[in-house]
C-alpha cells in the first residue's frame, strides 16, 4: 500500500524533535515497518507538489496526518472527491472541529458539555461567570484564543480584544466546571484510549492551573472512552486528543476535542493504534 503522511506547516524531516513531528515519524515508522511505503512531507511541501496536478496523486492509497492550512484542506477535498483517496482525518472532520462547529454537534448528538452560548461578536453577554470565551474558528492556537472571565467587565473587554483580531464571526463561551482536568488521548475503532490528569502534563498556555492540582475523583474510564468514540464517529475526527472536567460526583464533560494531537506522553502505543487505523 502506498501511503503519504503530512504535518501541519512548512517544514519536515525526518530529524525534527518536536512532539508533532515525533508523533508523525513514528506512525510512519509503524507503516514501512508493516511493509507499506509512506512518503512524508509538510503543509507547504504537499501542496507545492499536487495543488496543479492532482493527478500526480493518483495511486496513494491513503492520505494521513496532522494538516489545517487552508489550502491544504481545499487541496485535500479535491484529491477525496476527483480521486477517491480516503485521508485520516477526513477533510470535513477538520473543518467541523471548529468551536463553533463542535459545540452546535454536541448539543445536536447530546455529548456532555459545560452549558455553552455561541456569541456573534457585537452580541451582549448573558453569561453565568466565571465563564470562558474561546474563538469560534478554529482551535486555540495562542493563550489569548481562550480567556478566562469572571464578570461583565473582563468579559467586555476579552469580546473585544476578539472584535480587533478579527477571529471569524463569533465566539464560543462556557461556563467554568470546577473538578479534576483529564487530558485524553483517542484512536476511534481501536481499543487505544489513553488519560491523565492535566495537572501532572505539559501546559502549552498554562491556563489548566485555574482547575489546580487534581484531587483524584472517580469516574469510568469506560464511560468517557465511550463518550469520546462517540464525538469521533460524528465528527469524523478518528484520531483524536481532548480535555474533560471530572465533577466531585465523577461527571464527565468535554471541554475540548481537537483533530490527532501529538500524543507525546503515550507515543509507542498510539502510533500502532493510528497505523491500525489508517490500513483499516
Amino acid at each position: 500500500m502506498k501511503l503519504i503522511g503530512i504535518l501541519r506547516g512548512a517544514e519536515f524531516s525526518p530529524n525534527m524533535t518536536d512532539s508533532d513531528a515525533a508523533i508523525l515519524q513514528a506512525v510512519a515508522t509503524e507503516l514501512r515497518r508493516r511493509g507499506h511505503e509512506v512518503e512524508t512531507m509538510s503543509e507547504q511541501d504537499f501542496v507545492s507538489a499536487y495543488r496543479f496536478n492532482i493527478n500526480k496523486v493518483c495511486g496513494t492509497d491513503r492520505i494521513f496526518g496532522m494538516y489545517r492550512g487552508a489550502d491544504t484542506l481545499a487541496l485535500l477535498r479535491r484529491i477525496e472527491a476527483e480521486c477517491d483517496i480516503p485521508c485520516i482525518n477526513p477533510v470535513r472532520g477538520i473543518e467541523d472541529s471548529s468551536r463553533v462547529q463542535l459545540t452546535r454537534i454536541f448539543r445536536k448528538m447530546h455529548i456532555s458539555m459545560p452549558e455553552s452560548w455561541i456569541l456573534p461578536l457585537e452580541a451582549k453577554l448573558p453569561l453565568k461567570y466565571p465563564a470562558w470565551m474561546k474563538r469560534g474558528e478554529g482551535c486555540a492556537q495562542e493563550k489569548d484564543d481562550v480567556v478566562y472571565v469572571e464578570d461583565e467587565m473582563m468579559a467586555a473587554r476579552a469580546m473585544q480584544q476578539f472584535r480587533e483580531r478579527g477571529l471569524g464571526d463569533a465566539i464560543v463561551a462556557c461556563e467554568h466546571m470546577e473538578g479534576d482536568l483529564v487530558k485524553f488521548y483517542g484512536v476511534e475503532g481501536t481499543s487505544f484510549f489513553h488519560w491523565s490528569y492535566a495537572s501532572e502534563s505539559h501546559s502549552k498556555f498554562g491556563l489548566e492551573a485555574r482547575n489546580g492540582a487534581a484531587k483524584g475523583f472517580k469516574f469510568s474510564e469506560d464511560a468517557l472512552k465511550e463518550m469520546a468514540d462517540k464525538a469521533a464517529q460524528v465528527l469524523q475526527l478518528p484520531i483524536y486528543g481532548g480535555d474533560c472536567v471530572v465533577s466531585s460526583e465523577g461527571n464527565v464533560s468535554i471541554i475540548d476535542f481537537n483533530d490527532w494531537p501529538s500524543f507525546s506522553r503515550c507515543r509507542k502505543d498510539a502510533s500502532k493504534a493510528i497505523a491500525d487505523r489508517i490500513l483499516l
